[in-house]
């Protein structure tokens, strides 16, 4: 049987051939994958982390937040490409669950 994480394997390429950090854990990659962006943030108690970009969670959805809008890691293009790689990638996850996407439940 397929993991969460499986189904955004190239998707998770992808982003990692345009620089961002796979952070998805290996204990939590039955229902969530993430990309982060290289760069690490200092937190208020002064330990580091790697803030999230892209994010899918089999329950919820998926969550994109932006980048340094001043020092972009990719352009415009490969975002939208990137989200729709996760997208794809989500619909798949759905089809496999036998959940219906927007798409089909729409009237």
């Amino acid at each position: 049987m397929k993991k969460f994480s499986d189904y955004f394997k190239d998707a998770i390429a992808y982003g990692e051939s345009l620089g961002l950090r796979n952070g998805t854990e290996e204990r939590h990659a039955g229902f969530v994958v993430e990309l982060d962006e290289p760069r690490t943030l200092e937190r208020d108690g002064g330990s580091n982390f790697y803030p999230s970009f892209l994010m899918a969670w089999a329950r919820t959805g998926i969550c994109v937040d932006s980048l340094d809008p001043f020092k972009p890691e990719m352009s415009v293009e490969q975002q939208i490409q990137l989200v729709k790689m996760f997208i794809s990638a989500y619909e798949n996850y759905l089809a496999d669950k036998k959940e219906p996407v927007a798409a089909d439940s729409a009237e």
